[in-house]
């Protein structure tokens, strides 16, 4: 999990997700005088799953006491999940209305075809060693089994028994850290072809996607 404070006079913007959830900074806020505090949930985390078994099971109480300490804190909680605020209120973590959402969304005018020069694309694909024609199916994501790794490969080794011209991009860090990582070994045997590759960590998303 990852967690970003911002700081500001008027101002705080708290960032928290999936194993980590410390109310001290929000409740140091609130004694340091300041009027807004923000307590943003970016995804519960595995723990939170229905199947997550038994020692999921056993630290969730832990967390969602965390999880009730930032939110006591804040003046309000921001979700971008409507299954996780319903989760909050549903458990009395915080009340409806100290809650509010707002969609995940992405910039279209950034990543567009038209907003990335040609000349970086010609660039990129060299480097990457993609044919300047061929068809690129992207994904970009964390390597872990519940972001749909496994059925990303079968579907591209499927798909390019039917159309070999196609070619498959796998974008993302490994998650050594993660109880639901999927080892490196993994993948890079099941990106041992001419048509499945993974680059690991990119910031060039943007220039990836066009």
């Amino acid at each position: 999990a990852r967690g970003h404070i911002a700081i500001g006079q008027q101002a705080l913007h708290e960032i928290r997700s999936g194993k980590v959830a410390k109310g001290d900074p929000l409740q140091a806020a609130r004694m340091a005088g300041i009027p807004s505090v923000i307590f943003a949930v970016r995804g519960l985390g595995r723990v939170f799953s229905p199947d997550s078994g038994l020692r999921a099971a056993l630290i969730r109480p832990i967390l969602e006491w965390f999880y009730r300490a930032s939110s006591w804190a804040s003046t309000r909680v921001w979700f971008t999940n409507a299954d996780d605020r319903q989760y909050f209120v549903k458990r009395g973590i915080v009340s409806a209305d100290r809650t509010f959402m707002t969609p995940n969304a992405v910039n279209l005018k950034k990543f567009a075809p038209e907003a990335i020069d040609l000349a970086d694309l010609v660039v990129l694909r060299r480097e990457l060693g993609i044919s300047s024609v061929a068809f690129v199916v992207v994904m970009v994501a964390r390597m872990v089994w519940t972001k749909g790794v496994r059925e990303f490969v079968e579907a591209a080794k499927l798909v390019h028994s039917q159309v070999p011209d196609i070619e498959f991009l796998l974008v993302g860090s490994s998650e050594p850290g993660s109880p639901n990582a999927i080892p490196e070994s993994w993948i890079r045997k099941a990106v041992d072809s001419r048509h499945i590759k993974w680059t690991g960590f990119r910031k060039d998303i943007a220039e990836v996607y066009a």
